[in-house]
């Protein structure tokens, strides 16, 4: 019963943030190395494992120890942008309660390789745990890989882009035809800078209070209201301009976020922030770029660290798309999956185009042993809090 209940934790458990040991050739392999993440079945009976140890230092024979409970399956392997995939295997998280010498009890953690688990063990069936074969991860693998691939890539054509290609108006840019047709519409420009002012002057100005004399008009009673674009004439409000700038200057440690909204690098985040915000709401393909970077970068969270994200998201059901909550022209008027969304919502975020004022204080779920609101804005803050980080650019 102790190692049900044990196992029941550490089934929920986040994929460990760090290197994985390979027992076989006693190398390292950097977090970046994990492309895909097999969570085992909640529902399937656990089989008792045997696995080899080994003893601390150079010198020792290693040993059979039983009573190790099988975890999620990791495809490894080192991705070379020239070369392409290299020494790409599949290891099993396994963990084993230990009592120490108090009385207390603690969790131990080995990546074995999935061929020697196999080899040690005939009650493993991975088809069975994992309702998926181990050619099919890996070939599930390989395809993420090429996916990485092709999106550094992109990142490298974005590094050799002269000036002109990245100025403000590129509608007539030959990049743009290579982003999908939802990316372009999702992406359009938007019509004003933060202070409400036309990007395009128009020949007659209207006015821009007249809906406020109407009896028909009805203002939005939506408190979710992300990403309203906000009217013409009117500044996004201090608030929301703030959570901007904080996002900025967080982002600003990476190089590839950057080179997408600061590409000539003339801009000091800290300073200019503003005109940062002003870049990215007019310029069409800054925010496509924006939009292609992000979703990668979502995709990859949802493989190494699937825990950090809320259930809708990390599903990303096409059966359950979401009905966009806030105001924008034709921008929005069809349903997305919820990583678009997210998506959306985070690039909002950056741009000051994200309402904070009118959000939703309901708890949707729960993130690290706290409630959480909206999951879709929950999961985009966290898509910029993991594109921060060093370790995941």
């Amino acid at each position: 019963m102790t190692f049900c209940l044990f196992f029941g934790i550490i089934a929920q458990d986040m994929v460990e943030k760090k290197p994985i040991q390979n027992p076989e050739k006693k190398t390292e392999l950097p977090e970046d190395c994990i492309v895909e993440v097999y969570p085992i079945d909640k529902d399937a009976t656990l089989p008792r494992l045997k696995v080899m140890r080994s003893p601390r230092g150079e010198n020792g024979a290693r040993w059979l120890d039983d009573g190790w409970f099988p975890g999620n399956v990791l495809y490894v392997c080192h991705v070379n942008s020239e070369e392409g995939i290299d020494d790409n295997v599949l290891l099993v998280q396994t963990h084993k309660l230990f009592r120490k010498m108090n009385g207390e009890y603690t969790t131990a953690t080995k990546n074995i390789l999935l061929s020697e688990i196999q080899g040690l063990n005939d009650n493993f069936n991975v088809e069975r745990l994992y309702r998926k074969t181990s050619e099919e991860m890996v070939t599930e693998g390989i395809k993420s890989v090429e996916s990485i691939l092709s999106q550094r890539k992109s990142i490298s054509d974005w590094n050799s882009l002269s000036t002109a290609e990245t100025g403000l108006d590129e509608s007539d840019s030959p990049e743009l035809n290579r982003f999908d047709e939802r990316v372009l519409k999702r992406m359009k420009p938007l019509e004003t800078d933060v202070d409400g002012m036309l990007f395009k002057d128009e020949p007659v100005r209207e006015n821009y209070f007249d809906h406020l004399y109407d009896r028909n008009y009805v203002p939005s009673n939506n408190v979710e209201d992300a990403a309203v674009r906000n009217p013409k004439g009117v500044p996004i409000s201090e608030n929301s301009f703030n959570a901007a700038e904080k996002v900025i200057n967080g982002l600003a440690k990476n190089p590839f976020l950057m080179q997408i909204i600061n590409p000539e690098g003339a801009l000091d985040p800290e300073v200019d922030s503003k005109e940062i915000m002003n870049n990215i709401r007019s310029s069409y393909l800054t925010r496509c770029r924006l939009f292609e970077y992000l979703t990668f970068s979502l995709d990859t969270l949802a493989r190494v660290n699937p825990g950090a994200l809320a259930d809708r998201v990390r599903s990303n059901s096409e059966g359950n798309l979401k009905t966009p909550n806030y105001l924008g022209g034709d921008y929005y008027k069809d349903r997305m999956r919820s990583r678009e969304y997210a998506v959306v919502l985070a690039i909002a975020m950056m741009d000051g185009s994200f309402n904070v004022d009118k959000q939703s204080k309901i708890i949707t779920h729960y993130r690290d042993g706290k409630g959480r609101c909206g999951m879709h804005r929950d999961s985009a803050r966290v898509l910029l809090e993991y594109v921060s980080k060093r370790d995941n650019y």
